[in-house]
């Protein structure tokens, strides 16, 4: 009996995660010193990222900011409860408040996760008082992010 895994077409290799895993950490990596990484050579690595663009797998390239070089002392996440008829007005305030970084409809017993990275209490505590018409506020501030 073959015990073997049966692998989808589409299926991630181990190199391909390897390459992943890399751009992950440093998405500005040349193909060649990727291909040093993950023993590969140029081209190979080139083919191989073109066909995880074309597929999906990676969708953009991004860039890590310091929040604090921007003066934004606190990151603070607030778990908010609010109703599905406000969703699309929650989402709207979201989009319009520069101190979200991020924001996550969930399950379970909150409705949203939203980032917050503000230069102090008091704009946090404005922030927060945005929020409060859309339902209950649960705030927790950042002490350190010792995996990011």
């Amino acid at each position: 009996m073959n015990t073997e895994k049966l692998q989808p077409e589409n299926s991630i290799d181990e190199k391909s995660l390897q390459l992943l895993k890399e751009l992950q950490i440093n998405g500005r990596l040349s193909f060649n010193a990727l291909g040093r990484l993950v023993g590969m050579s140029t081209p190979a690595v080139a083919e191989r990222v073109k066909r995880l663009e074309e597929s999906g797998v990676i969708t953009g390239y991004h860039a890590s900011i310091d929040q604090h070089m921007l003066d934004n002392k606190i990151t603070a996440y607030m778990r908010l409860n609010t109703t599905t008829s406000s969703y699309q007005r929650l989402i709207g305030l979201c989009n319009s408040v520069e101190s979200v970084i991020e924001c996550h409809h969930l399950t379970g017993d909150d409705c949203f996760l939203i980032k917050l990275c503000v230069s102090g209490m008091l704009e946090l505590e404005d922030v927060i008082s945005l929020f409060r018409q859309f339902g209950t506020a649960h705030t927790s501030v950042v002490l350190s992010s010792p995996i990011t």
